[in-house]
């Protein structure tokens, strides 16, 4: 009779190898998973910021300002009041569309609740790219709607006062930890911002107004749509990476947005090409071409920003005025306008658009 055969069974020494190569394994391949996930979102954001240009263009067809940007009418209406810092940063640029936020922002001294009052505002009815592409809605609260004005990476501002350095913001107890590392998406209902960087604000005889040397307020037939440099919408990083390298905190550098890469973030542009822009290198602006621009020194010269692949300002379009207001109440008439933009002989005073009058 024949003695069976036992089972053998692994020893320590074989089973610690096992682990080991899969712990070796693992440690090669998830970096590789991770990168390639985060290539996914990367792109998915990519089409957002697309979708939205297309959406934009096609908006600005039936604009009876030809706008490419759908502005809210909250800032045509002069409804700044809750949180100028946040608001002028973060909350204007992106109100054109999106949902209402949800997260509260728990203080009364920026009266930020507005931002997710259903019905406020600054509520998804309200947002202008809302009503064109999603006509023939009655109801705005079917998250599938808004996945455009979501990127997947969306992680907020990081978690560094530097980013917002206006006293009323930095060290602020009920807003560090309100706003630092919530998605932007939670917070204003919009992953993205549309490009106001060359917004200059104005005043005189207590007239006060906006004029634009970007994107913003301008009439799409009237800019080089043949060019590629000129930002539409963008990551809110961007607008952050792009301040003169003089006023970011050391500490901060280098930067990494939203999907990792150093001082880099998803743009679209008005011709509508879509790709990760690299920040790089600032242009500086020798008195010549401010001269040719229109722009006198300082302080204008702060609102133009440019690197070697892409440009905020909208230069050769002309510059134009947005909105003209006493108070609240909205003033369009050609003294007020001059008493604005001054005797400014170039651009942007030179041929601006008057697109102040709205009706909604």
């Amino acid at each position: 009779m024949m003695r069976g055969r036992s089972a053998r069974a692994f020893t320590l020494i074989e089973l610690l190898v096992v682990v080991a190569i899969i712990a070796l394994l693992l440690a090669v391949l998830l970096p590789n998973l991770a990168a390639a996930r985060e290539q996914g979102r990367r792109g998915k954001c990519l089409a957002n910021l697309k979708n939205l240009a297309s959406g934009s263009m096609l908006y600005a067809q039936e604009d009876s300002k030809n706008l490419v940007v759908p502005i809210s009418q909250g800032v045509w209406a002069n409804q700044w009041n809750f949180g100028d810092a946040l608001w002028w940063r973060l909350g204007g640029p992106t109100n054109f569309g999106g949902k209402t936020g949800t997260n509260v922002l728990n203080t009364t001294q920026f009266n930020l609740p507005r931002f997710f009052d259903p019905n406020g505002a600054w509520s998804a009815p309200t947002r202008p790219l809302n009503r064109y592409m999603l006509r023939g809605m009655t109801t705005f609260d079917d998250p599938r709607s808004f996945e455009m004005y979501a990127c997947p990476s969306d992680d907020g501002l990081p978690n560094n006062q530097q980013w917002c350095p206006w006293p009323m913001v930095a060290g602020s107890p009920a807003l560090s930890g309100e706003v630092y590392e919530k998605r932007f998406f939670e917070l204003f209902g919009n992953s993205y911002r549309y490009n106001t960087i060359g917004r200059i604000a104005l005043s005189g005889q207590n007239v006060n107004g906006s004029f634009s040397s970007s994107v913003m307020g301008s009439k799409l037939d009237k800019i080089d749509k043949g060019t590629g440099r000129v930002v539409l919408y963008s990551e809110p990083l961007f607008y952050m990476m792009t301040v003169p390298q003089a006023n970011l905190n050391p500490d901060l550098a280098p930067v990494r947005g939203w999907h990792k890469a150093i001082m880099t973030e998803n743009v679209v542009y008005v011709d509508g090409s879509c790709r990760a822009t690299k920040v790089g290198q600032l242009a500086r602006f020798d008195g010549a071409t401010l001269d040719a621009m229109g722009y006198y020194g300082p302080p204008y010269d702060t609102y133009l920003r440019r690197g070697n692949t892409w440009q905020t300002d909208a230069y050769p379009t002309p510059g134009s005025l947005v909105r003209a207001y006493t108070d609240t109440t909205m003033v369009t008439n050609q003294q007020v306008i001059t008493l604005l933009i001054g005797a400014a002989l170039g651009w942007p005073g030179k041929g601006y658009q008057d697109n102040t009058i709205r009706s909604f």
